[in-house]
C-alpha cells in the first residue's frame, strides 16, 4: 500500500542502503513561517551535518535537500473556461519530493524578468481550461497576468486519492506566485532528505532546526518522519495511538498527499492486528499441545521412546541392507 505512495519514497530512491532519512514538518496556523526563513534553516541543517562529519564526495551526492510549499485556491482562465482550481505553491526541489507522472511538458518552472512564467497543471484542470491535455505552451491568465504551461501530470487517481482532496483541479505554480495573489500566505510544510549516519539524526535536526530558526513550539508543528513510518515499530507506534492519532489539536491541516498517507498508516496498522492475530491460533494449539502432552507427560515419554527405537532400527536396517547390496 504505502509502496504506492511517491511522496514517503524519496530515501528509498535516493540511497539503496538506508543512508538517507526522509523527514516532513507540518505547521499549525499560527506557526507563521515565511519563505525568507528558508536560508537560515539550510545554514542550520549544513552546520549540523558538518559537525556529525557528513562530507559529500560530488555534487550528484547532496548531503540534503530541502522543499517547502503551502496551499490556496487560484482563479485560471484558459480558452475554453474560467475555473477556481486547487493551487500548491512550491519551492523548486517539491517535484523531486512529488515525481508526478507527467502526460506533457516538463515539471521545470522557468520565467522572470521579461518572459512569462510557468506553471504545472493536472489532467482535471487542463480539461476544464483547455478541452485538452496537450496544452504545454499555452497560456493562461491569473488575475490578469499571463502564465505559461510547462506541463501537465496526470490527475492522482490513488489510494483514498478522491476522500484526501487530490481529484479537483490542480495547479503547481512557484511559491513567489501564489504569494503574490496572498500577502498573508506562509509555508505550510517543510520536506526535508538529508543524510542519516546514525539513527533519527535527521528528525533531530530538523527538529532543533524548527526551535531554534523558527522559534516554534512543539505544539505548532507536527513531524513526521517518512522512511521509517511503514516499519514495523512505526506499525505498531500507529496500533499504540490508533483511537488518540485522529485528535488533532494544534490546527494543522493536512495536504493531499500528507491525508493519503496517514490513512495508509492506518491500513498497515490494521493489516499487523491481523497478522497477529493469524499468528495467535497456531501459538495458541501449540501450546494446547504442550499442556496435553505435559499432563501424559509419561505416556508422551514413552510414546516417543518406542519411536525413536523403531527409527534406529530402520536406519541401522538401511545400513545392513546396503552393505549387503555392495
Amino acid at each position: 500500500i504505502w509502496g504506492s505512495l511517491s511522496s514517503q519514497q524519496l530515501a528509498a530512491r535516493w540511497s539503496k542502503d538506508a543512508s538517507y532519512a526522509q523527514v516532513s514538518a507540518f505547521f499549525g496556523q499560527d506557526a507563521g513561517v515565511q519563505e525568507t526563513q528558508m536560508t537560515p534553516l539550510a545554514v542550520q541543517i549544513e552546520s549540523a551535518l558538518a559537525d556529525a562529519a557528513v562530507e559529500t564526495q560530488t555534487d550528484a551526492a547532496r548531503t540534503y535537500m530541502l522543499a517547502y510549499s503551502a496551499a490556496g485556491t487560484l482563479s485560471i482562465t484558459g480558452t475554453k473556461n474560467s475555473i477556481t482550481a486547487d493551487a500548491y505553491g512550491v519551492s523548486e526541489d517539491f517535484f523531486s519530493f512529488h515525481p508526478l507522472a507527467l502526460v506533457s511538458g516538463s515539471l521545470l518552472f522557468a520565467g522572470g524578468d521579461d518572459e512569462a512564467d510557468t506553471l504545472v497543471l493536472d489532467e482535471n484542470g487542463a480539461w476544464q481550461l483547455f478541452g485538452a491535455t496537450d496544452v504545454v505552451g499555452m497560456t493562461v491568465e491569473i488575475d490578469g497576468t499571463a502564465y505559461v504551461v510547462s506541463g501537465v501530470v496526470k490527475s492522482d487517481t490513488g489510494i483514498f486519492s478522491e476522500e484526501a482532496g487530490a481529484e479537483e483541479a490542480t495547479v503547481y505554480v512557484p511559491y513567489r506566485i501564489l504569494k503574490q495573489q496572498d500577502e498573508n500566505l506562509t509555508v505550510e510544510n517543510l520536506e526535508l532528505l538529508i543524510a542519516d549516519p546514525v539513527s533519527q539524526f535527521g528528525a533531530d535536526t530538523l527538529e532543533s532546526a524548527l526551535q531554534s530558526v523558527f522559534g516554534l513550539s512543539e505544539e505548532q508543528y507536527l513531524l513526521v518522519e517518512n522512511s521509517a513510518r511503514y516499519s514495523l515499530a512505526g506499525r505498531f507506534q500507529t496500533l499504540r495511538e490508533f483511537g488518540r492519532r485522529s485528535m488533532q489539536k494544534n490546527g494543522i491541516i493536512y495536504p493531499y498527499w500528507e491525508n493519503q498517507a496517514v490513512a495508509a498508516e492506518d491500513i498497515t496498522a490494521l493489516l499487523l492486528a491481523a497478522e497477529l492475530l493469524c499468528l495467535c491460533y497456531p501459538l495458541f494449539r501449540l501450546m494446547c499441545l504442550i499442556r496435553y502432552l505435559w499432563k501424559r507427560k509419561k505416556a508422551a515419554a514413552g510414546w516417543l521412546k518406542e519411536h525413536m527405537i523403531a527409527l534406529v532400527y530402520q536406519i541401522r536396517l538401511k545400513k545392513i541392507k546396503k552393505a549387503e547390496n555392495a
